[in-house]
């Protein structure tokens, strides 16, 4: 039964007659005319596909380490990195694989030939190296998150693997070879042993087949072990409310795997991919004690620079005074027991380029304060293919919305109380209530509209009277309403005697 007696109509699983849909802000297919502008952007990947051992200096694979992998602690959590989206997590038992995607390429493949994109980083192991594995999850069908041979081969080493995927994947897998598949809407748990496995929304697409469009579900998942959770979040898109709601429902984590990579440029990928920015605000939104940064390094899918996103990663957490040993990358093929030492300092990190510290397993004292990122309005207004692009239009109005604000605060003068302060006022001791305006400054003939009593008269004002005004001697009070004349009260709605 699905634990969503909680949640916004907009986070349930929504699907019409063919597609799923996310029912707050859909991915939308970008256009021809953004494709266009996507071939001409320059690719600033600088990936040296032609020198593999220039690639290994500063993006190592580390020798899979059989000892660690098959000897897990069965009271800690113990993560490997395998590539891409592809992490192996330990835990009480329990050996889970998450995205498996082990062949050169990653896409269509038929007809003894295989299209996509090409790894420029192996896989830390091949399928045959893993241990048993009890569990393998699917985010969504994507090639580069479910791979057909990948599928067939964990089909054929670990036969009694349970897969669980989101609602429409099953069939693949079945066809595949897959014996034990089930599938999951949003915020739909599945009980495995003592394990509890929660299928959870993210924002992102389907598309395997060029007619199948949305045709199946994409996701997160939440895992719970008697003592510990751990959050895969697959590939995403960020929503503030969605990952807060994530938080509440099943944080805090003791170990997330995040992505953080294949961004540029925004207009492409805004809706479906997050930034290392985003990718913090994931971290902090769902609670999480320790992430890992996954889903960069391994295919050349966008056109950021591909040592960037942990470079990134790391700086926004100094930006916001968060330990960066609390969201890190892993190299590739290395194994991690959570909380344990490690060396945070792999050469992707580029440390004397980036003018960044060096960090050690001591607490944590580095200093980054003198960095400034370039905020996305100068990343858009620096791009001038797409400076008018809807994108940066909205952050630019944002942008100038909050200028505006700042240049122009709201000023109150001495005499009027703080909008902010409902205490009393120090001149009358009066406690300002309801709608009522501001005291204004009146003139020292002027009765005080702190005190409700005229000072002439001894009358008390009610109603909705206004401050009295300056009359002629002649004049009757309009305080008193009788004529002095006739000597006549006058009644219903019959004129002031002028």
């Amino acid at each position: 039964m699905a634990e969503d007696s909680d949640v916004p109509e907009k986070f349930l699983t929504k699907k019409g007659r063919i597609s799923f849909r996310c029912g707050w802000k859909a991915f939308s297919r970008p256009g021809p005319l953004l494709l266009l502008d996507w071939t001409l952007e320059p690719n600033n990947s600088g990936i040296p596909w032609n020198d593999l051992q220039a690639i290994q200096r500063v993006h190592p694979v580390l020798d899979y380490d059989f000892q660690k992998v098959n000897n897990p602690p069965q009271d800690k959590i113990q993560i490997t990195w395998i590539g891409h989206a592809t992490v192996l997590v330990q835990m009480e038992g329990k050996n889970i694989l998450a995205d498996p995607v082990f062949s050169e390429k990653c896409g269509p493949a038929g007809f003894g030939l295989q299209l996509g994109y090409t790894r420029f980083r192996c896989p830390a192991c091949q399928v045959e190296d893993l241990p048993p594995i009890h569990v393998v999850l699917i985010s969504h069908n994507h090639h580069d998150h479910l791979d057909s041979q990948s599928v067939r081969d964990i089909a054929k080493h670990h036969p009694d693997a349970k897969w669980l995927v989101g609602s429409g994947n099953a069939k693949f897998c079945k066809t595949s070879g897959c014996k034990d598949v089930e599938e999951l809407k949003w915020w739909e748990p599945k009980t495995v042993g003592a394990f509890t496995f929660v299928c959870t929304p993210t924002q992102h697409w389907c598309l395997r087949y060029p007619d199948g469009f949305n045709h199946a579900l994409w996701c997160g998942w939440v895992v719970k072990s008697p003592n510990f959770k751990y959050y895969f979040g697959g590939d995403t898109g960020y929503q503030d409310e969605l990952f807060k709601l994530i938080g509440r429902k099943y944080g805090p984590f003791d170990l997330a795997a995040i992505p953080i990579g294949s961004y540029e440029p925004r207009y492409i990928t805004e809706l479906e991919r997050v930034n290392p920015e985003e990718a913090v605000d994931i971290h902090k939104d769902i609670n999480s004690r320790v992430s890992i940064g996954i889903h960069w390094g391994t295919f050349e899918l966008t056109n950021e620079y591909f040592l960037e996103p942990p470079q990134r990663l790391e700086k926004e957490m100094y930006n916001r005074a968060l330990d960066p040993k609390t969201f890190f990358n892993l190299r590739i093929g290395e194994t991690w027991v959570v909380g344990e030492n490690r060396d945070y300092n792999p050469p992707f990190m580029e440390r004397e380029k980036e003018g960044t510290p060096r960090l050690t397993n001591g607490p944590f004292d580095g200093d980054l304060s003198g960095y400034k990122r370039e905020t996305a309005l100068q990343k858009c207004e620096s791009d001038h293919l797409h400076r008018t692009h809807r994108i940066c239009q909205d952050i630019k109005t944002k942008s100038e919305v909050q200028q505006t604000e700042r240049s122009n605060p709201k000023r109150i003068s001495a005499d009027e109380p703080s909008p902010h302060n409902n205490h009393a006022d120090s001149a009358t001791g009066m406690k300002p209530t309801g709608r009522s305006k501001p005291r204004r400054s009146l003139s020292p003939d002027a009765p005080s509209p702190s005190n409700n009593q005229d000072s002439a008269s001894g009358i008390k004002l009610t109603g909705r009277s206004k401050p009295r005004r300056s009359l002629s001697p002649d004049a009757p009070s309009p305080r008193n309403n009788q004529d002095s004349a006739s000597g006549i009260k006058p009644t219903g709605r019959s004129a002031r005697d002028r």
